[in-house]
């Protein structure tokens, strides 16, 4: 990706594209994934680039920016398996006998599937003093009770 093809990938023209501006407003970051590898003075010149084109801006004093390119996507997804398992599927190429974390319920794709915090539903956690807590509530006096424990992982 040359000078060119970076400057115009974050501006329309002499603006910052509206996903730049929005991600600045929130002291976001912008990041440029490519399947191309490209050495270190070249991934300085891409990163010149992108600074390039925010600097006319006040606001992006705070916006993060970096280049990934395909060797550095392939690094960080060697750190993490169950994401390159993941991708794999995304792409189309999934590994036989795996399938990827998906919807908890038979829930139809187009209604939501979040967490359920029905009314009067109730834990009993000991350390609580066997006081009945709201499922929401539980969650929160587990989390405590996994951060508080002394037990190796």
């Amino acid at each position: 990706m040359r000078r060119a093809e970076v400057l115009n990938e974050m501006r329309n023209g002499e603006e910052l594209s509206a996903i730049v501006k929005e991600l600045a407003e929130v002291d976001g970051a912008y990041i440029i994934a490519s399947t191309e590898d490209c050495s270190p003075p070249t991934y300085k010149k891409r990163i010149k680039a992108m600074r390039e084109a925010i600097t006319s801006d006040p606001h992006t004093t705070s916006l993060a920016i970096n280049y990934y390119d395909r060797s550095c996507l392939h690094r960080w997804l060697r750190q993490y398996p169950s994401v390159q398992l993941w991708l794999r599927d995304v792409l189309g190429r999934p590994l036989s006998g795996w399938r990827p974390f998906g919807r908890w319920s038979s829930t139809p794709i187009d209604i939501g599937d979040s967490l359920i915090l029905e009314e009067g539903i109730t834990v009993n956690i000991p350390s609580s003093g066997h006081k009945e807590l709201s499922l929401e509530e539980a969650i929160l006096a587990v989390r405590r009770l996994i951060l508080s424990s002394k037990k190796d992982n």
